[in-house]
This record gives structure tokens, C-alpha cells and sequence, in this order.
């Protein structure tokens, strides 16, 4: 929702986005207050997301913390699940070198 509303402002058509991890930071790392409050105004979906996170993120910190932590340890032991993990990251990382060369190339790679 955060790439929709900052591509709808044009944003993406300038500056350089040249990979996956620079539009990832764009969306994460670089997300402004300004950016937060445009897209909740401008969006009732992002809005209601945020709200549910929020009440979920509230009801996570009052729980016991083996409850919490407990299932992801033992997922984290199972083969399957790392292998995924893995090949998860490497398919992230992938794409963005795939991206990296279309955006090296002589014409333009236009998002949208």
C-alpha cells in the first residue's frame, strides 16, 4: 500500500530507484510522518491496516514471552524452514541484480 501511494504522488518517475532495496528503503527506512499522514487520509485500506497492526502489536506486548517466542524457535529448527528462508533471500537477491542491469541498460525502465 505504502509503493501505491508513493508511486500515485510520482515519485517513482524521479530519482533513482535502480533496485529493490532502494525502493525497499524508500518504504521502510525513509518513510516520513508527512508520508504517513497523506496515506492515511488518502486511504481508508491503509488506514484500517495500520489500525489492526497496531491493536495486534498492543495484544503481542502483553503476552507471555515463551508464548511469543517459543513457536518461532521451533520453526527456526526445522530444515524446511530454513531452506525456504533461504531461498527466499536468494530469489530477493536475484531480482535485484535483474533490476540493477535493466536499469543499466540504455533505455528506461518505466514502473507502470
Amino acid at each position: 500500500m505504502r509503493f501505491e501511494h508513493v508511486f500515485s504522488r510520482g515519485e517513482f518517475e524521479t530519482g533513482v530507484w535502480n533496485s529493490l532495496t532502494s525502493i525497499t528503503d524508500r518504504l521502510d527506512k525513509n518513510w516520513s510522518d508527512i508520508d504517513e499522514r497523506s496515506a492515511l487520509s488518502n486511504n481508508s485500506a491503509y488506514k484500517d491496516l495500520t489500525t489492526a497492526i497496531s491493536e495486534a502489536e498492543h495484544s503481542r506486548a502483553s503476552m507471555d514471552k515463551d508464548l511469543r517466542e517459543g513457536p518461532i524457535q521451533t520453526l527456526q529448527q526445522h530444515a524446511e524452514y530454513r531452506t525456504a528462508r533461504q531461498a527466499i533471500y536468494e530469489k530477493v537477491h536475484e531480482l535485484d541484480k535483474r533490476l540493477a542491469k535493466l536499469r543499466a541498460q540504455p533505455t528506461i525502465l518505466k514502473v507502470g
